[in-house]
């Protein structure tokens, strides 16, 4: 059986799902966390551009910062995001009955960190 055509063994009779979909469902919940970080220190960098600007344009109309900062208030948009990653995590939830594993990972030579996961969709348990 080729990997895009077997279905998880526990995954919840109701609606059995490919593990590939389960496994994409995840990688764009990781995703959607490294834009969120990605978007964070580029609103840093524009906003710290802006400040820095020579001229006095920024300075004489400042509307044009406000109205960038209520675009990208970071409130909003990563309690969105957030929103939107729990949700993508719970349908994985709801579908796989997971096989957790605890595990080192090495983040350094010297260093590593426990993790646990599931072996099944390899959602890590935060």
């Amino acid at each position: 059986m080729t990997s895009t055509n077997k279905t998880l063994t526990n995954v919840l009779s109701v609606k059995p799902l490919e593990i590939d979909t389960l496994k994409n469902i995840i990688d764009l919940s990781k995703q959607c966390s490294q834009f969120l970080l990605e978007l964070d220190t580029k609103r840093q960098q524009i906003l710290l551009n802006i400040n820095n600007n020579e001229n006095d344009f920024f300075d004489k109309n400042t509307e044009i910062v406000t109205q960038f900062n209520a675009l990208f208030d970071p409130k909003i948009y990563k309690q969105r995001l957030q929103l939107f990653t729990e949700e993508l995590e719970d349908t994985v939830n709801s579908y796989c009955r997971h096989e957790y594993i605890d595990d080192l990972i090495d983040v350094a030579y010297d260093k590593s960190v426990h993790v646990t996961y599931c072996q099944l969709c390899e959602l890590t348990i935060r």
